[in-house]
């Protein structure tokens, strides 16, 4: 129905907002940038998931440190829509605060896990979070109910465990694992959307990843870190990702060279200076707006000191140097050999390259000595991100769990088909909750026939088997099913019947 001025009205539930405002929502509340280290080359992707139900709730996140480690994170939350992306970026933004504190992996998790126990929708919220050293290369890592990251390199890729934690309301100990990278080695974060599937197993899945992985890093190949988010979602994504995707790539690398120009002073040179400046920027992957603006500064500083410095003598040498900072800015000098003049109260239309470069928000610092002047500014270096819509969804979407129930000595819950909404999640709650008579009764869950556990059944039986579920509730399984799989990826406890 339409209201008098013949828009449509808009509904005022928050539940049934149209998935055009979730996805907007989500992309205000994800990093539009990452940062740029010397020895870190980093780049993200998020893919929505292809059915507009299944958008919102994964992030990830990367920051540099004042002493030159690279923060990352990447996370889930369970479920989706705008419900799913609040609580993604009240997550988010606390663990981020706390590693941008510089707090140890452990405590950054423990600061999520206390907003996440007054937080409605956060329980069983599954993270990666990870430090790197590019001083020496060590990548320290820890998982709630989370996928280990992988390690890709010439002789293809590997995948570090988890560290046994499990998702946010759960057990945890705080464990950390620890490697090395080696230069030219990758390290890739990713939420479950990546390789999980309605009518397939986990771990196929999850090998498949590593397949393809390991086929664009093997053989020496120097693949970017944003070419390998994009070839790895474009190789996994051909049917259509279920879920929301969300990838963080870092690239361990020797430090790209600086930049070192010395010309005659002559203001016909400056073309020359725009465009090796902005080749160069544009192969340190610097975004656009940044590069623009680092252009134009480094442009309007050599103009000063070709008009000024030299007054109206033979043009003296220029010099330009730019180099990537351990801090994620570029750090571009102009030094002249010319002489400083106080510029003028009414300069007219010149003199103005200090002031210009100051509006367009670049620090500016300037070293005045007989022999000459230095002036030197300073931009952030980032890569800009977007995201990037995916496949139509194209895979086979199974019938609902069925639930069935056997009395015996110990009552049984037998489920089978895939345990993947968050209504049949749900039903599992009350079935178990109603056999075991709240409690008085064992009762064993059977997921021996599922043919897909997702994050709401693991929520589910988390909640069941965690401290305020219900004693006696003892979740079974065999070995090799998927859904022993999908826990042994999370951590969730089960038992192997004899």
């Amino acid at each position: 129905m339409a209201d008098r001025s013949g828009s449509a009205r808009r509904p005022r539930n928050g539940r049934h907002r149209r998935p055009d405002e979730v996805l907007r929502l989500q992309e205000a509340l994800l990093p539009s940038s990452v940062p740029l280290l010397p020895h870190a080359d980093v780049a993200a992707a998020y893919v929505p998931g292809a059915e507009p139900h299944a958008v919102g709730g994964d992030w990830f996140d990367a920051a540099s440190l004042s002493d030159g480690r690279l923060v990352m994170s990447v996370g889930d939350v369970v479920g989706s829509g705008i419900q799913a992306v609040a609580v993604m970026g009240q997550l988010r933004a606390v663990l981020s605060a706390r590693l941008f504190e510089s707090a140890a992996l452990p405590q950054a998790a423990e600061a999520v896990e206390a907003l996440a126990g007054r937080t409605s929708g956060a329980f069983a919220t599954t993270l990666c979070a990870a430090t790197l050293d590019p001083s020496t290369g060590v990548l320290d890592y820890l998982t709630r109910g989370h996928p280990g990251p992988l390690v890709l390199g010439p002789d293809g890729a590997r995948r570090l465990p988890p560290t046994g934690d499990g998702p946010l309301g759960t057990r945890h100990r705080g464990a950390v694992g620890s490697t090395r990278l080696n230069l030219g080695e990758t390290v890739l974060l990713f939420t479950d959307g990546l390789y999980e599937r309605p009518d397939a197993q986990p771990g196929p899945c999850l090998d498949r990843v590593l397949d393809v992985a390991s086929g664009l890093s093997v053989g020496g190949r120097a693949v970017s870190p944003e070419r390998l988010c994009t070839d790895l979602t474009d190789e996994l994504g051909v049917r259509g990702f279920a879920d929301d995707v969300t990838l963080l790539a870092v690239r361990y690398r020797p430090a790209p060279p600086a930049l070192d120009l010395e010309l005659a002073g002559k203001a016909e040179r400056l073309g020359y200076v725009r465009a090796a400046v902005g080749d160069w920027a544009e192969d340190l992957g610097l975004a656009l707006d940044d590069r623009r603006r680092l252009v134009l500064g480094v442009s309007e500083l050599v103009a000063n000191a070709v008009e000024h410095g030299y007054d109206g003598r033979p043009g003296g040498p220029v010099r330009v140097h730019a180099e990537l900072t351990g801090q994620a800015t570029v750090l571009a000098s102009v030094t002249d050999e010319g002489t400083w003049r106080e510029p003028s109260a009414h300069p007219g239309d010149r003199g103005r390259g200090l002031s210009m470069s100051a509006a367009l928000g670049l620090r500016i610092e300037l070293g005045i000595a007989p022999g000459g002047t230095r002036a030197t500014i300073e931009t952030p270096a980032r890569r800009a991100l977007r995201i990037v819509p995916g496949h139509p969804l194209d895979t086979v979407v199974a019938e609902p769990a069925r639930l069935t129930i056997e009395t015996s000595g110990r009552a049984v819950v037998h489920l089978s088909g895939p345990l993947t909404s968050r209504a049949t999640a749900a039903r599992l709650a009350t079935e178990v909750r109603r056999v075991s008579r709240n409690g008085l009764v064992p009762v064993d869950v059977d997921l021996h026939r599922v043919s897909h556990l997702g994050s709401a059944g693991l929520a589910a039986l988390e909640a069941l088997l965690g401290i305020d579920g219900l004693p006696g509730v003892r979740v079974v399984t065999t070995a090799d099913s998927a859904s022993a799989q999908a826990m042994e990826l999370a951590g969730t406890p089960f038992t192997v019947p004899s």
